[in-house]
């Protein structure tokens, strides 16, 4: 939904009305929990994805993600997608830091780096 200001009840009824008019797919992810879904034009895609083979290109791109990266917003999703736990400790009583108050995760194709990996 990006930058649309709604509220939750918005977000769950807008989200309703895209699957019921077939825009969106529910989705199914193993060991999670949390409803995700996916644009229905990008279904195609994603079963694609599936047949292929995993493999890992080093020579991907690396991103490092700054602390309020839209990928980050979203904490639980971070754990449910990448297994990945961050959190960002500017805001953590110095005495309670672990890594530094300005440690990034790393992004390296569909994998995450961080201190804790």
């Amino acid at each position: 939904m990006g930058w649309l200001k709604s509220t939750a009840a918005e977000r769950r009824a807008d989200i309703a009305a895209r699957v019921s008019d077939g825009r969106m797919i529910p989705l199914k992810v193993v060991d999670v929990a949390t409803p995700y879904y996916i644009r229905a034009e990008d279904e195609d895609l994603l079963l694609h994805m599936e047949r292929e083979e995993p493999h890992y290109d080093p020579s991907g791109p690396v991103r490092f993600l700054p602390p309020l990266d839209n990928l980050l917003w979203r904490r639980e999703r971070i754990v449910d997608l990448f297994d990945f736990h961050y959190k960002w400790e500017i805001y953590t009583a110095e005495v309670k830091r672990t890594y530094g108050y300005y440690a990034m995760p790393i992004l390296h194709g569909d994998r995450t780096y961080g201190p804790t990996t």
